[in-house]
């Protein structure tokens, strides 16, 4: 994780970070996983967790409790109920208490009950110094976050396409049972930068004042976590210093996009067979020192293992210190299937290796496989594929001592690259 460099702006804020959103790369933390009170940016949990668990035309009951809530709220009358998008749009627009209880009693049973999903959640995001207690971000000792967990969370929160919806809107036309009027997003930095897509605001008396913003700048995202500063105006003067340093010095570039050819592997017969990236792989750049990015090609051999390729099964086995197969099993091939063949990691400066998936036509196997051999080959595989998760992907000779025969091919397909 990158430390306050000398050269970036001073804040205020007593913790920050600034995240590319695309890679999950760190260029500023200041105090990143010192524990903070986070407010309301608290909310962002609660509306992903709604999102993941429920459905937009949930209609959510409001208890007592959740009515009696304190500001800012939407006034709701108890026993009433609302679907959860628009419960959702008060809880990220004016930063609602009342609904983001009623959605935990709703979606969790109770707010205590739900305080343990968010506690969970957070902990598989790997926000190991986070504790909820309630979905709302009211002052409790024991709900406490930093800013680099709240990143995290937040960049799992954005992947939700509804989420990145609700979050970048402005206005909405509130329609309830009590009173209709317009919601006007109090994220300030969502009229005042340019590029912002959201995300929340928060604010206690004894968190102060936090705030979590996104910005787009071309194929760049950043996302800035701030917490514990004074006023409102300081918190957003630190937001866009550390967003326009960030945009200034930093970008994202793709290494590799999907469905280009990556590499390519040289069959027994010497065809080469073209190997293609199922997916973007980007990397975090500063734009004035552009790092060396080195890929190196994983063929994995497979562990002794009983295949099971579609209607036939056979036995394959490993002899210890080789990358070779024997096995007694075939299938016909599928050519319009795609093999995971292997995997290409890419390392970048002091960064987390990338490592992507790559992919081969079984149409390219299948012309290597018709190759004719000698009868005196034992029977072997000359071409190894490792198996994703639930597959085993192998190309097999099956060869008769006796006479010449063609070599057969053995998979079980899966589906390639898209566009």
């Amino acid at each position: 994780m990158t430390t306050q460099p000398e050269n970036w702006p001073n804040i205020v804020s007593q913790a920050a970070v600034v995240m590319d959103m695309n890679t999950g790369t760190i260029v500023y933390a200041k105090n990143p996983e010192a524990e903070h009170y986070p407010a309301s940016i608290t909310k962002i949990m609660t509306a992903m967790l709604a999102l993941e668990d429920g459905k937009l035309t949930d209609m959510v009951p409001v208890s007592k409790n959740a009515a009696d809530q304190p500001p800012d709220k939407l006034y709701f009358v108890p026993g009433e109920s609302e679907p959860l998008l628009q419960m959702l749009y008060g809880l990220m627009l004016i930063s609602a208490n009342d609904a983001a209880v009623a959605i935990a009693e709703d979606y969790g049973g109770s707010v205590s009950g739900f305080a343990k999903m968010m506690n969970a959640k957070a902990k598989a995001l790997g926000a190991t110094h986070t504790h909820f207690d309630n979905p709302n971000g009211l002052p409790d000792p024991n709900h406490v976050s930093t800013a680099y967990d709240m990143a995290l969370i937040t960049k799992a929160a954005m992947q939700i396409p509804e989420f990145r919806k609700i979050v970048s809107t402005r206005t909405y036309h509130w329609k309830g049972e009590a009173w209709q009027s317009q919601l006007y997003n109090i994220n300030h930095m969502l009229f005042t930068y340019p590029g912002s897509i959201g995300v929340k605001t928060g604010y206690t008396s004894v968190a102060h004042e936090t705030l979590v913003v996104a910005a787009t700048r071309g194929n760049t995202t950043f996302l800035a976590v701030l917490m514990d500063n004074p006023t409102n105006y300081s918190i957003m003067q630190d937001a866009t210093q550390l967003l326009n340093f960030a945009f200034d010095h930093y970008q994202t570039d793709m290494v590799v996009q999907k469905g280009t050819v990556v590499d390519e592997l040289r069959s027994p017969n010497g065809s080469m067979v073209p190997l293609y990236a199922t997916e973007n792989v980007v990397a975090t750049v500063d734009k004035a020192h552009p790092p060396a990015i080195r890929g190196t090609l994983h063929l994995r051999a497979l562990p002794p293992a009983t295949l099971n390729l579609g209607a036939v099964t056979g036995r394959a086995t490993r002899t210890p210190g080789s990358t070779f197969l024997q096995a007694a099993a075939s299938v016909p091939v599928q050519q319009n299937a795609w093999l995971h063949v292997g995997n290409l990691t890419y390392s970048l400066a002091d960064e987390p290796s990338v490592t992507l998936p790559l992919f081969a036509q079984a149409s390219s196997f299948a012309q290597i496989a018709s190759l004719r051999v000698h009868s005196s080959h034992p029977l072997s595989v000359f071409w190894l594929i490792p198996g994703g998760v639930g597959m085993v992907l192998i190309i097999v000779f099956l060869l008769s001592r006796r006479r010449k025969s063609r070599a057969r091919i053995c998979i079980d397909a899966v589906h390639g690259p898209e566009s």
